[in-house]
C-alpha cells in the first residue's frame, strides 16, 4: 500500500494500479486497496469502476463513515438515478450514527463549482485539461497564458497554470500561481488539493497537510484526499521539522 501510495503522488497512475491490484489479489478483503482503486479510478474520470470500488469497500469496512462519503461523492460524478436510490436504501441499512447517515446523504447534493475558468469556453478548458494529463508542458503552458489574458483572476485558471509550470520544473512560478489561486478560491477543495500534491512533490510536508486538511473540511470524502493525507504524515514523519 506504500509503495501504491507514493506511485500515485508520484502521477505514476499505472504503477499505483499494479500495486493495489497486486494487494487485493494477496487480500481480496483488504479494503484500503479497493478505497484507494477508486480514488484512482475518479481522477481518471472513470466514475463507473470508481462506484464499483466504493461500494466494495463499505461492504468490507461498514462502519467508516468515509468509505460511504466517498462513495456518495462518485455517485454525484456518474448521475446514474438507479444506483443512487439504490445507495439511499443501503445507507439506511448501514451501521452509522444518525449524524453520519445526514452527512452522507448532503453528499448527493452537486457542490458548486469556485472560481472557475474565467472567460474560457469549455473547450479551451479541457483542452487545458488535457495538456496537464498528457504532461505536455509546452501546450499547457502556451493555452494558459493565452486564457490568462483574457481571465487573469480565475482561480482554477491559475491552478493549471501552477501544475503546467511544476510539470516544466518550474517551481517557483509554479508555487507563486497555486498561492494565487487559493487566494483567489479559499473555499474550493479542488484548489487546495491541487497545490497540497504540489507541495507534497516538493518536500514541503507540514504546509502540505495544511491545505490537505482545508480540502477535507470543504468536501469531506473527496477523490483523492485521503490518499495524499496518508503520503504526507508518511512525509511528516520522517521529516518532523519540515518548513
Amino acid at each position: 500500500m506504500r509503495k501504491a501510495i507514493q506511485a500515485r503522488t508520484s502521477e505514476d497512475h499505472d504503477a499505483a494500479k499494479r500495486l493495489l491490484d497486486a494487494a487485493i489479489a494477496a487480500d481480496p478483503k483488504f479494503a484500503p486497496a479497493h478505497f484507494h482503486l477508486a480514488q484512482l479510478a475518479s481522477a481518471k474520470g472513470d466514475h463507473a469502476r470508481a462506484v464499483r470500488h466504493y461500494e466494495k469497500t463499505c461492504a468490507l469496512d461498514p462502519r467508516r463513515v468515509e468509505n460511504w462519503a466517498a462513495w456518495a461523492s462518485g455517485l454525484v460524478e456518474l448521475r446514474d438515478a438507479k444506483k443512487i436510490r439504490s445507495f439511499k436504501a443501503r445507507l439506511d441499512r448501514a451501521p452509522l450514527a444518525p449524524p453520519q447517515r445526514l452527512h452522507v446523504l448532503k453528499m448527493l447534493k452537486p457542490q458548486p463549482k469556485v472560481g472557475g475558468f474565467g472567460a474560457a469556453t469549455k473547450a479551451e478548458a479541457n483542452q487545458m485539461i488535457r495538456h496537464l494529463v498528457d504532461q505536455d508542458a509546452t501546450k499547457a503552458l502556451a493555452l494558459g497564458r493565452r486564457l490568462l489574458r483574457k481571465s487573469p483572476d480565475a482561480a482554477l485558471l491559475l491552478n493549471a497554470m501552477g501544475s503546467a509550470h511544476a510539470l516544466a520544473g518550474e517551481f517557483e512560478q509554479a508555487d507563486v500561481l497555486f498561492r494565487r489561486a487559493v487566494e483567489r478560491a479559499p473555499d474550493d477543495p479542488s484548489v487546495h488539493m491541487n497545490y497540497a500534491r504540489f507541495l507534497l512533490g516538493q518536500e514541503r510536508f507540514s504546509q502540505a497537510l495544511v491545505h490537505l486538511r482545508r480540502s477535507a473540511e470543504l468536501r469531506p470524502g473527496v477523490a483523492q484526499t485521503d490518499l495524499m493525507t496518508a503520503a504526507a504524515l508518511v512525509g511528516d514523519e520522517q521529516f518532523e521539522s519540515g518548513p
